[in-house]
């Protein structure tokens, strides 16, 4: 359920990878059974509980035919969704006029070939969790076709990111090695 989540479901289930999902992927759930059929019955303490979906879904999963935006783009896709909702409760123009200023206009009076992708339109209180995967796309969309996109600061906080998480990575990877060569020293 997590990953075909949309916005009318709670926040702790509709997330970046429920968007990122949807936008890169066909589903179809083909059927549902009970979980207690598949996995076994956890003993959890109530306070650390979860809710849960009592089904797991049997699902088909292929691929879109066509990416949402071209390769060049998907780290600014992946940055757009991932900063978008990082914060429960953040707000679209408010976050993007910080990535691009001067964007909250074009938002509220969306160019016309965007008008029809938005279900409401947009204005100051509008969140990230209220909007649908493809209206994220059509945000992001607006946001690149905007003059001032690649002077931006939304580039560099993008691969600032992108460095900082790939730096994490090979840490963990090198830190891993370092475990696994203890490890062999000790057994020798």
């Amino acid at each position: 359920m997590c990953l075909s989540a949309t916005p009318e479901m709670s926040l702790v289930v509709y997330r970046t990878t429920s968007i990122l999902f949807q936008l890169f992927f066909n589903y179809q759930v083909l059927h549902k059974y009970c979980k207690k059929s598949f996995l076994p019955w956890r003993n959890v303490p109530v306070k650390f509980e979860q809710p849960e979906d009592e089904n797991v879904l049997l699902m088909k999963i292929i691929p879109k035919k066509q990416l949402p935006v071209s390769t060049e783009y998907l780290p600014h896709l992946f940055y757009f969704v991932i900063d978008g909702f990082k914060r429960g409760h953040q707000k679209v123009i408010p976050t993007m006029e910080k990535w691009v200023p001067g964007i909250g206009t074009t938002l509220i009076v969306p160019p016309q070939k965007y008008k029809t992708h938005f279900a409401n339109s947009i204005d100051i209180f509008t969140e990230f969790r209220e909007l649908r995967p493809s209206e994220i796309l059509q945000l992001f969309l607006i946001m690149l076709e905007h003059p001032d996109f690649h002077a931006s600061p939304f580039i560099p906080m993008m691969e600032s990111h992108l460095v900082k998480d790939e730096t994490i990575d090979s840490d963990l990877v090198e830190s891993d090695d370092k475990l696994s060569d203890i490890i062999l020293d000790e057994k020798s």
